[in-house]
């Protein structure tokens, strides 16, 4: 579990963030106002289907159990660093979430949700709920405000920027992804020049880009 900060300063929503991988997916839940905030590390025990399917389960069970029905789902893309087998096994788990995230009413799009609905529907699904997929280097950006940080770096700047650390990486970047999310949903104080950027780029406000650079950005997900 990591460890958080237990104030903040925001207007209240409920975001989650996910950090996607077949051996420790980190999941995160903050509440906006600083009222509750925890992560944890998914490791499977499972290869297969079975592995998509617990997976699939913990995510589930993560939304669900949130405090409030969250208002926005934020998940990390697909890395083009990966090889071999893991580039088809990766895009099997994110379609696995992307599909058990939509069941509970978080369809992929980045029109962000009404802030503070909360609300679940008659069979307890979400409603209006959002899901935005970050490409790994805008993530890095917001957190760090380099797109090529490594890990190290990443939790460094977390713990710098919000008081957060965990067991593992994985749990790092979840929570900065739900921060991420915070700033999505207008409702982060505080943010750099760099961060703004990298909202306004997720929201389609930004300057337009040529296929190229969208590519070595990590934009095709």
């Amino acid at each position: 579990m990591g460890r958080v900060p237990s104030e903040g300063s925001f207007s209240v929503s409920t975001v989650i963030g996910i950090d996607q991988s077949l051996t420790s997916t980190g999941l995160a839940m903050l509440s906006t106002d600083g009222s509750f905030a925890r992560t944890k590390a998914v490791v499977p025990k499972t290869h297969g289907i079975p592995r998509l399917r617990e997976i699939e389960a913990a995510v589930v069970r993560w939304v669900e159990d949130a405090p409030e029905y969250p208002d926005l789902v934020v998940m990390e893309g697909y890395s083009f660093g990966a090889r071999g087998r893991s580039i088809f096994q990766l895009g099997e788990l994110g379609g696995v979430l992307k599909v058990a995230l939509a069941r509970l009413g978080f369809e992929e799009s980045t029109r962000m949700p009404a802030r503070g609905l909360n609300a679940r529907d008659e069979e307890g699904q979400g409603v209006d709920g959002g899901l935005v997929v970050v490409p790994p280097t805008q993530l890095k950006k917001f957190a760090t405000s380099k797109g090529t940080a490594d890990k190290r770096q990443m939790a460094l700047s977390v713990y710098k920027r919000w008081g957060f650390e965990a067991d593992t990486d994985d749990e790092v970047d979840a929570y900065a992804l739900a921060r991420l999310g915070a700033a999505l949903l207008g409702v982060a104080d505080g943010l750099t020049e760099v961060q703004r950027g990298v909202v306004d780029k997720l929201l389609g406000n930004g300057e337009p880009e040529s296929k190229k650079t969208r590519r070595k950005a990590g934009l095709f997900i």
